[in-house]
Parts: C-alpha cells; sequence; structure tokens
C-alpha cells in the first residue's frame, strides 16, 4: 500500500515570483487594444509580451512592488537603458495623478511593508482574476 504524499506547500519565494509574473502581465495588458500597449513615458506602441512593468519609485521593496498605481507599461529602452526615464514618468504621473497624490506616492513609499504567503496569494488571485475580464486578443 502506498503511502499518500503530503501536499506540498509552496515556499514565500514561489509565491512571490509567482505574484510578480501575474502581476507584471496584468499590468502590461492594461489598456491594451488588440494586444498592443504603450510605454507611458515615449508612446511607443508594441505587443504587450514585448513591454515591462516599470516601476515609477525604484525599489523592488514591498511598499511599491505590487502598487498597481505605480507600475505602468513601458519599454525596454525607457526602463532599462534610460532607467525609467524618470522625468517623462514624473511627468505622466503628475498628469495622471496631480502633484499631491505624486506626493503622497512618494511618501508612502518609505513604509515597511511585510507580505505574508497570504498576501501573496491576494495579489495572485485579484491579478488571475482582472486578468480573466480582460477583453480577449484578437488573433
Amino acid at each position: 500500500m502506498r503511502k499518500k504524499r503530503k501536499e506540498r506547500k509552496e515556499s514565500y519565494k514561489t509565491l512571490k515570483t509567482k505574484a510578480w509574473r501575474i502581476f507584471s502581465e496584468f499590468i502590461r495588458r492594461r489598456g491594451s487594444i488588440d494586444g498592443n500597449n504603450s510605454c507611458v513615458t515615449c508612446g511607443v506602441t508594441k505587443k504587450w509580451q514585448e513591454l515591462q512593468c516599470g516601476h515609477f519609485i525604484d525599489g523592488r521593496h514591498n511598499a511599491v512592488l505590487f502598487n498597481p498605481l505605480i507600475c505602468w507599461p513601458q519599454c525596454l529602452r525607457c526602463n532599462v537603458f534610460l532607467k525609467g526615464n524618470k522625468i517623462k514618468y514624473t511627468l505622466f504621473m503628475q498628469n495622471k495623478f496631480g502633484q499631491n497624490k505624486v506626493e503622497e506616492m512618494l511618501s508612502e513609499s518609505h513604509r515597511i511593508v511585510k507580505l505574508g504567503k497570504s498576501d501573496l496569494k491576494d495579489i495572485i488571485n485579484r491579478c488571475t482574476d482582472d486578468l480573466n475580464k480582460m477583453v480577449p486578443e484578437a488573433d
């Protein structure tokens, strides 16, 4: 008789990687038309798969990592080679949200946020639901 295997729990690292992958896809597909989206800093239009999830506020810490208000699609050139193209990104954010909200976002980015496994699962579920509600891409 075989022993039943215990269901393996996902590690924190695995959950965070999965959450990032799904969150990034949500950001890059949000607002896309026929599978295309635009870089918020230079305006180039590309397939969402060719864009990156760019952060208005630098850092890979939890206060900014999964915040959909500060993450928007960026092309590789702006996000990596121009290090976020911060001047144009700031102008985009000020036009979208106003100066007061941008200042609030900047001050919030200094908070210490500890994400537990349940928080990461919530991010995964929320982004998966949001992705499922999006219009399917045209073939």
